[in-house]
């Protein structure tokens, strides 16, 4: 059985005006007996709402899976952070033109229990369990409405406990990651370590609109990101080896009882629209540089110090949190350094306490999700 996984499809910018961004990478994904994208967008019309959310709302036009069908992929990983972008109208749609065409999907459901459910694949070589799940942003499912699957170790572990008891070969996908970093938190590569000590045979992650390294761990592999599969977005044409036109697809081989993945570099939506593999000096710079990724991985310090150095680089977000400016004027001037900062430093402790401390950090987001559901706003 041979299985392919890919990062993450949204039809967007020049890729409307095609219906051929696909045609190049097709032949290696119909090479697969099952093949899955990560379904970044909801697929609805335009009278679907938006949700109330931090980052744009994704949709597309149903012909757009048809191109993801007709390439090959009869799968679609859903849990990320725009599937449920158009709520529950837009999850009805989605799942609805998925079921048209016949294609496997995992990660959403229309609520909490739904979305949790592990999607298996029976096959001679062997039954496939496929778990799929996100980090916590606006698309979650609770009890009583549809959205993804969220990503919790704790749950995660009893659900590889489950599948153990049907499934011989157990794959977890994950949505997550801090975008545009080149390495895993060690957060992540903690909790995605503990996965293969649960019991999963193989974990891939991909959102952070870049290709990461990977790793063997206890003669697993861990993938940390596998970049944009199509994605086209308006600054980043023409822009060959910019990290967000190029990744890989993860080539999984089950046979006499063993899985075996490799990777499958290429390019997208850089000089011209569409997918397309790597070729000979490109594939050499490509190796050279995801070796590199590797090297980092393997050595804890130098990965924290890479992580914290990226991050620290892309914390302006997170500034405008710790200081009290709310008018678009006030934040302007502020990042002009015409504004000073005016928050004391007991209250970037008591924000530090709010969000760090386990038990603070539960009642604080119940605050605030009860804050916006009195004052109308979700």
């Amino acid at each position: 059985m041979k299985i392919i996984v890919a990062g993450d499809y949204c039809p967007h910018g020049r890729m409307l005006q095609s219906n051929t961004y696909l045609d190049a990478i097709a032949p290696t994904i119909q090479s697969a007996d099952y093949a899955f994208a990560n379904l970044e967008c909801a697929i609805c019309d335009t009278e679907s709402s938006p949700i109330a959310k931090i980052g744009p709302n994704l949709r597309a036009d149903a012909h757009h899976l048809d191109i993801l069908h007709q390439a090959g992929f009869n799968g679609v990983t859903l849990a990320n952070n725009h599937f449920a972008d158009y709520g529950e109208k837009g999850y009805q749609q989605s799942i609805a033109e998925l079921q048209k065409r016949n294609m496997l999907y995992v990660g959403a459901g229309k609520n909490q229990a739904e979305a949790q459910q592990i999607l298996y694949i029976n096959h001679p070589d062997g039954t496939i369990a496929i778990l799929n799940a996100c980090e916590h942003e606006f698309t979650i499912a609770d009890i009583n409405s549809p959205g993804c699957h969220h990503y919790d170790p704790i749950s995660l572990y009893y659900q590889i406990l489950e599948a153990r008891q049907k499934a011989q070969y157990i794959l977890v996908i994950i949505h997550g990651g801090t975008e545009h970093v080149s390495t895993p938190s060690p957060r992540m590569q903690k909790e995605y370590r503990f996965l293969i000590d649960a019991g999963a045979d193989l974990v891939i992650n991909h959102h952070q609109h870049r290709y990461l390294g990977y790793e063997e761990y206890h003669n697993k592999r861990i993938y940390y990101g596998l970049g944009n599969f199509c994605f086209d977005w308006e600054t980043n044409t023409n822009q060959l080896f910019h990290p967000w036109n190029m990744g890989f697809l993860v080539d999984i081989e089950i046979r006499n009882g063993q899985i075996m993945s490799s990777i499958i570099p290429y390019q997208q939506n850089a000089n011209q629209v569409g997918v397309f593999l790597l070729q000979d000096e490109q594939i050499e710079k490509f190796n050279n540089y995801i070796l590199h990724l590797n090297e980092i991985l393997q050595n804890p310090i130098l990965s924290n110090t890479v992580y914290n150095d990226e991050i620290d680089a892309k914390s302006a977000q997170f500034e405008l949190l710790s200081q009290n400016y709310k008018t678009k004027i006030g934040v302007a001037l502020y990042r002009r350094g015409i504004l000073p900062r005016i928050v004391s430093k007991k209250y970037v402790l008591n924000l530090l306490n709010a969000i760090r401390c386990e038990s603070h950090k539960d009642r604080f987001i119940s605050y605030l999700q009860n804050y916006l559901k009195e004052h109308s706003i979700i």
